[in-house]
């Protein structure tokens, strides 16, 4: 036995967990630590019995269509697992001999736990990636004194200067202001080591789809006048020299940060992929979230390293599927090898590199969304024309999914496809079509984004058992919102109100998930649904949308035989709220439901974050 070594608390809270309380290759149970090895999953089930009782349960058991007007009063956990779930009467005969510990919730209301299918967890946590903060709706010669107090003396794990918040719309009007001008020209002499030397610097803008840039990172990029814009790659350039000008779209700006955040080059860096997959488990187990995709995983940059140390180590508090990111200026026989050799779902771990994340365009308000008919609205120049942009065209798609959906017998990998444009909608759903494998094979292949989608395309979505993924947390999406009537101007008014069209997808048969799309947009799954009952002609109901956020999820994690609903022989994986959301569903007060708060969630049967406040 060895000594508790720590005991991680924060003001309101708790996280607990093996690897937070006891030392590496020991597991706390009543309060002691005991050997137990890591990868041995039984082992590392909690063995006591526990009863939850005087609950209001919402099992989300499909099979029982009025699961959400009939919650149960009682679950049984037993070895991570759903023993009972029914009456306080009958719970309570399974506490036998009377050495169950009893968990009286006082009518607090539990949900099987959520599943977060798109999120960027260790990019959203990392410490090295946006040192200097700039703002949105702030002219970039108006930020400059950031620079000038010296932001990137702050910088950390690579030798690079990093910064993130800015509009690139702030950029092009410096550029329409100032003819001739290269924003590159206004971070220049202001990027430097104490001798004047220029430090290559890259700013991401705030939806991290574009980068400002000095001339230091293009002269290391190997960017030239001469560089063409292709696979998903947009220098803009200065229109009276042709030289770039400092302005960066799309997959361009992420093959700068690939150079700046090289572990091989800047070894200290794995040590903060590591801290940085840590720190999102503590945010996903506060939201109450169980299960999740790291929707691109960085393999070049060694975040699978990561994530698989924190497995190793006991410490993954989460089911989590690692979507290998297919890179789109790579040689295609060189990745799909690769690709190949990183395939793994073993069901005994919960960390698995199963899924594979391909963007097939832009988003809409740099009109890099690859769309059916032109744009509404032409300016300002993007220099890349009307209908927006591939990072993969449809045949590219379809070679990558003929070559790796079946791999060992039958299995192979999903695909999480990026698609913003209805253009890019059709185009993957083509692709997905062309390379359909025999009956033998099946695929679960999700469009995520789908925020603008042509009625016709809608149907195909069931007919080829394609999941459809839509992030509606940020308010930026509801109708109404600025963010929503800019889109107006882009794309006209009937096309932005059925932006992300959950109703008609759901309505049409499809498999409908809901993500947050972290840190693009709010982490928390209330803010989700909340929004989901609130989209004017594209609402659902909370019944759907709390489906959409769970038993669904594990759907397209393929684990719905494990987890997602509240049924015995499951795994048990939930949460305990302080608020009934279906009686605020009932009362009208859609808006209370983003107010809820995580109490208590469970992983297989082991408190993984609590509060101080007692159940």
């Amino acid at each position: 036995m060895l000594l508790l070594i720590a005991l991680c608390s924060l003001l309101a809270f708790q996280v607990v967990g093996a690897d937070y309380d006891c030392s590496l290759g020991y597991r706390k149970f009543k309060g002691k630590c005991y050997d137990c090895p890591y990868n041995n999953l039984e082992c590392n089930r909690p063995s006591e019995s526990v009863i939850y009782k005087n609950g209001v349960i919402y099992t989300v058991d499909k099979t029982d269509p009025y699961w959400h007007m009939y919650p149960k009063e009682a679950m049984v956990v037993a070895k991570g697992k759903i023993t009972f779930v029914g009456s306080n009467v009958e719970a309570m005969k399974h506490n036998k001999p009377k050495k169950s510990r009893i968990v009286d919730l006082k009518w607090k209301t539990i949900l099987p736990g959520f599943h977060d299918p798109h999120m960027h967890p260790l990019e959203a946590n990392h410490k090295a990636a946006g040192t200097c903060e700039l703002q949105r709706d702030t002219k970039p010669e108006d930020q400059l004194h950031v620079f000038e107090e010296g932001c990137f003396h702050n910088q950390k794990g690579t030798n690079w200067t990093l910064g993130w918040g800015h509009s690139v719309y702030t950029l092009l009007e410096y550029v329409a202001d100032n003819p001739g001008k290269n924003p590159k020209d206004l971070l220049d002499p202001l990027i430097v080591d104490d001798l004047g030397n220029a430090i290559p610097a890259v700013m991401m803008e705030f939806t991290s789809h574009s980068v400002w840039v000095n001339s230091k990172a293009l002269e290391l990029a190997g960017v030239t006048k001469d560089t063409k814009n292709e696979n998903g790659n947009i220098y803009m350039k200065n229109p009276n020299t042709g030289e770039p000008n400092g302005i960066v779209l799309e997959n361009a700006g992420i093959e700068m940060f690939e150079k700046a955040l090289d572990p091989k080059m800047y070894p200290n860096l794995r040590q903060m992929n590591y801290d940085a997959a840590l720190a999102s488990l503590f945010v996903l187990a506060k939201h109450g979230i169980t299960s999740a995709v790291d929707a691109r995983n960085y393999w070049k940059r060694e975040h699978d390293k990561a994530w698989e140390k924190v497995e190793a180590e006991g410490k993954l508090t989460a089911k989590m599927i690692l979507s290998m990111w297919a890179y789109p200026a790579m040689n295609d026989t060189e990745q799909i090898a690769k690709l190949k050799s990183f395939f793994q779902r073993n069901p005994a771990k919960r960390l698995k590199k199963s899924q594979i994340k391909v963007y097939m365009d832009g988003i809409l308000p740099t009109r890099t969304a690859k769309v059916l008919e032109p744009y509404v609205r032409k300016d300002p120049d993007l220099q890349i024309g009307d209908h927006g942009m591939n990072y993969f065209t449809e045949n590219r798609l379809f070679e990558y999914l003929s070559q790796l959906q079946n791999l060992n017998g039958g299995e192979g990998y999903d695909f999480i496809i990026h698609q913003v444009g209805d253009g890019a909608g059709r185009e993957a759903l083509n692709a997905i079509e062309d390379a359909k494998p025999d009956a033998t094979v099946e695929t679960r292949h999700k469009l995520t984004h789908v925020e603008l989608l042509n009625t016709k395309d809608i149907p195909r979505f069931k007919t080829l058992g394609v999941i459809a993924d839509g992030q509606v947390a940020g308010t930026f999406t509801m109708p109404g919102s600025p963010g929503h009537k800019e889109l107006e101007s882009f794309v006209g008014k009937a096309k932005a109100h059925d932006t992300i069209p959950l109703k008609s997808l759901v309505d049409s048969g499809a498999k409908v998930t809901m993500s947050s799309d972290y840190d693009v947009s709010d982490v928390n799954p209330f803010n989700g649904l909340a929004n989901a009952l609130q989209r004017s002609d594209q609402s659902i109901d909370l019944k759907t949308a709390v489906e959409l956020y769970t038993i669904n999820g594990a759907f397209s994690m393929r684990q719905e035989d494990r987890t997602g609903s509240l049924e015995v022989g499951k795994d048990a994986d939930f949460v305990v709220v302080d608020k009934d959301i279906f009686n605020l569903e009932y009362q009208g007060r859609y808006n209370e439901i983003r107010k809820t708060k995580v109490l208590l969630t469970v992983l297989e049967g082991e408190d993984i974050w609590k509060t101080n406040q007692k159940l």
